[in-house]
C-alpha cells in the first residue's frame, strides 16, 4: 500500500508541472501568434534575421541544412513513426505504442489546422535558396521533430537500461531538433518565430501526450500489483 501511495503523489506531482508547463507554453504561443498577425517588433526581427541568413549564407552550407532539414520531414516523421510503432508492438508496450501513434497524428492535425487559421506568409526573399508552399506559422518541421524526436527520447528513457544511455540520446536528439529547426531558417522558408512558435505548439502537445501515456502506464503498473479480492480455497 505504501508503494501504491507514492506512486500516486508522484503521478499527481508529474500531472500538476505538466499542465503548469502546458498553460506557460500555451500563453507563449497565443502571444506570439498575435504578434506576427501584426507589424510589430516581431515582424521586424523576423525580417532582419531572415535578410541576414539569405544574404550570407553558403552554397555548401545550404547542402547541408538540406540534409539536416530532412530529418523533420514528413516522409522520415513517418517512416520513423512506422519503425518505432514496429518496435513497440514487438516489446509489446501497448500503452506506449498508443501515446506514440496519437502523438504523431496529432501533431499533424494541429499543424494544419493552426496554419489555416494564422494564415501567414512565408519569407520573400530574391533569389531563394529553396522554396515552398503552403503556410509559415507555425512550421511544421519543427513541430513534427520537437514532438516525435522528443516522444522518441521518452520512450527510450523508458526502456533503455542505463543512465548514460538515456542521457546521451535525450542529447543527441534535442540538439538534432534544434538544427531542424534551424535549417529552416537558414534555408529562408520560416522566420525565426515559425520555428520558435512551432517548437512552444509541439511542447504544449507533447507534454499532454506523456502526460496522457504516462498516467496510463501508472493505472497499468497500480492494476497490476493490486491484490486480488478473491478469497483463496480453503
Amino acid at each position: 500500500m505504501k508503494t501504491l501511495r507514492h506512486l500516486r503523489q508522484r503521478l499527481s506531482a508529474a500531472l500538476l508541472a505538466g499542465l503548469l508547463v502546458m498553460a506557460a507554453l500555451g500563453a507563449f504561443f497565443v502571444y506570439l501568434a498575435d504578434e506576427v498577425g501584426e507589424q510589430a517588433w516581431l515582424t521586424r526581427l523576423d525580417s532582419t534575421v531572415a535578410q541576414f541568413f539569405h544574404q550570407h549564407g553558403a552554397p555548401w552550407l545550404v547542402d547541408v541544412f538540406e540534409t539536416v532539414t530532412f530529418f523533420g520531414s514528413a516522409s522520415t516523421l513517418a517512416g520513423l513513426g512506422v519503425a518505432v510503432a514496429l518496435m513497440l508492438t514487438g516489446l509489446r508496450r501497448w500503452s506506449l505504442l498508443l501515446g506514440w501513434a496519437a502523438a504523431l497524428a496529432g501533431t499533424g492535425l494541429l499543424n494544419t489546422t493552426l496554419k489555416g487559421v494564422i494564415r501567414r506568409l512565408r519569407p520573400q526573399l530574391p533569389e531563394p535558396w529553396v522554396t515552398e508552399q503552403g503556410w509559415s506559422f507555425p512550421s511544421g518541421h519543427a513541430m513534427g521533430s520537437f514532438v516525435a524526436y522528443g516522444f522518441l527520447a521518452y520512450l527510450l528513457t523508458r526502456i533503455t537500461p542505463t543512465n548514460f544511455a538515456r542521457r546521451t540520446t535525450v542529447a543527441a536528439l534535442a540538439v538534432l531538433v534544434l538544427l531542424i529547426g534551424f535549417s529552416r531558417i537558414y534555408l529562408g522558408v520560416h522566420f525565426l518565430s515559425d520555428v520558435i512558435g512551432g517548437y512552444a505548439a509541439a511542447a504544449v502537445w507533447l507534454t499532454f501526450c506523456i502526460l496522457v501515456t504516462h498516467g496510463a502506464q501508472g493505472r497499468s503498473r497500480t492494476s497490476s500489483t493490486q491484490p486480488s479480492s478473491r478469497h483463496p480455497p480453503t
